[in-house]
Parts: structure tokens; sequence; C-alpha cells
């Protein structure tokens, strides 16, 4: 498992292992309202999608909000260890099959997508593409009551 901490990114690469995120989120994360965040380093609508999102993250550094990163092993390991550094927060790499089963179980068609959860870690939304910065910043105001 690859472990790299600063204030701004942890990196994690679990490809070797199982991945459930309900564990990930409750173990992580207690009392936190988490957005994750599903994108990959070729996926060019994530990548733009991150950038449309950077000024809101920078303004909620603050808070207890978490900001998950999901990628797959369909990015190249040095390629995601590079960019999930340049992106900050918290930082996962996961096998295909775990991902393949995150996107099944909650109704998910492909990259970008995106899991709403608020403090107790029930799930507000769910939704692949961007949603937009106007309503993104909703759903993260509803998750942060």
């Amino acid at each position: 498992m690859l472990a790299m901490k600063n204030d701004d990114v942890s990196l994690r690469d679990l490809t070797g292992q199982q991945f459930e995120l309900k564990e990930c989120l409750d173990a992580n994360y207690a009392g936190k309202p988490v957005v994750v965040d599903m994108w990959n380093t070729w996926c060019a609508p994530c990548l733009n999608a991150i950038s449309q999102t950077e000024e809101i993250k920078h303004y909620l550094a603050d808070t207890d909000l978490v900001f998950l990163y999901v990628s797959d092993e369909s990015s190249k390991y040095n390629e995601w260890k590079k960019r999930a550094a340049k992106i900050g927060g918290e930082q996962v790499r996961i096998n295909q099959d775990a991902s393949n089963a995150l996107l099944e179980n909650f109704g998910l068609t492909g990259f970008p997508s995106y899991l709403f959860f608020d403090r107790d870690h029930r799930l507000v939304h769910a939704q692949t593409s961007f949603p937009g910065v106007s309503r993104y910043s909703e759903l993260l105001d509803e998750i942060s009551k």
C-alpha cells in the first residue's frame, strides 16, 4: 500500500486488496460528510470537473468535509500518483472489480461519477457526470448540515 500524507493529499493504492466504500467511510471519516469523486487520469470530463471544483475545495478547506477521490487500475499507477498528488484531497486507487462493483451498486454508468454522503454516511445523492458548479455546491451544503 502506498501512503504519502501531507496537509493537502493522502494517496492510497488499494488495488491489491478488497475495497468496500462503506467500511472505508466509517473507518476513516466517522462523523464527517464525504463527497466521493470517481475519476480516472484518462477521463477528460473528470479532469475538467476537478478543475471547476478547485475553488470550492479551497474555500471549504477549513471544514470537516472530506473530498474522497476514487480511481481504478485503468489509470496507470505513475500517472495516477502524479495527478492525484496535484489534485489533493483523499486519493484512493482501487482494482477494476471493485470499481465496477461500486458503479453498479450505486447505479452509476461511468466517469466522472459522484456520491454525496451526509455525516452518518447515508447517501444523499448519486450521479454520473458533473452536475455543474452550482448544483455541486448545493449538494455540499446539504451533506454538511
